[in-house]
């Protein structure tokens, strides 16, 4: 590489990193203020117990998403480690879901996936790109004032190609035609997301390690939410 190449690829690095840091700056610094906000409101005298715990709870929702944020760059830093091995899907999801109803026992969430139905890949790997996808969708139902959250996990075999595809479904805002074909790329948000734009980029890293793939997948005019199909190895034995 020649001294021309070598100092515009300094500057296309330097150019990174300074769009990086502005992100995540702005980013973090959204809910950090509400944290502020809230607890100084917390501090005031004679507020009534309904406000105070309303406080509480923003405090807690805002602060979830700065975790998020922050556990998401720190993956892209971290090596990943993966151990290919036989993952009973159905059980995964069922071990999923129910921590995803103990937390958001308002939103129905259902699988269909056979109980013999499995894949060759990282069982950890899996579960955190399907606890992300889950996430994404209960974030969005928030933010659109959904009415009656539904989220659905369900999976088929594509036998010709040796696969299994997981379809992770919701009945919330959906994705705009013009976020489709940007949403894996790397510091890219949907509008009013209020995220670094790192989680699916990361889920699709992921699945990448495991041999698999992460789409996103249109629906039909006139039909509500977002579908993703995770592809994975099938495990035939």
């Amino acid at each position: 590489m020649g001294t021309d190449e070598l100092k515009t690829a300094g500057k296309d690095n330097f150019n990174f990193i300074s769009m990086m840091l502005s992100r995540i700056a702005h980013d973090l610094g959204n809910p950090l203020s509400a944290i502020l906000g809230f607890s100084e409101l917390l501090g005031m005298d004679g507020i009534s117990d309904e406000k105070r715990r309303r406080y509480v709870e923003h405090i807690n929702v805002q602060a979830g998403r700065a975790n998020s944020m922050l556990q998401n760059m720190a993956s892209l830093g971290q090596k990943t480690e993966v151990s290919i091995g036989s993952v009973g899907l159905a059980s995964l999801v069922q071990n999923l879901l129910v921590r995803c109803r103990q937390v958001s026992p308002h939103i129905v969430f259902e699988f269909e996936i056979g109980e013999d139905l499995g894949v060759l890949a990282d069982s950890s790997l899996t579960m955190r790109v399907l606890e992300h996808l889950v996430g994404n969708a209960t974030n969005m139902f928030k933010q659109a004032g959904t009415a009656e959250p539904r989220v659905e996990i369900r999976a088929n075999t594509l036998s010709e190609q040796g696969l299994v595809r997981i379809f992770v479904s919701d009945n919330g805002p959906g994705v705009l035609a013009d976020d489709a074909e940007k949403i894996f790329e790397p510091f890219y948000s949907r509008r009013n997301s209020g995220g670094l734009g790192l989680g699916l980029y990361s889920c699709r890293q992921m699945a990448s390690l495991m041999n698999g793939k992460l789409s996103y997948l249109a629906p039909a005019p006139g039909i509500p939410g977002a579908t993703f199909a995770l592809d994975l190895e099938a495990d035939l034995l």
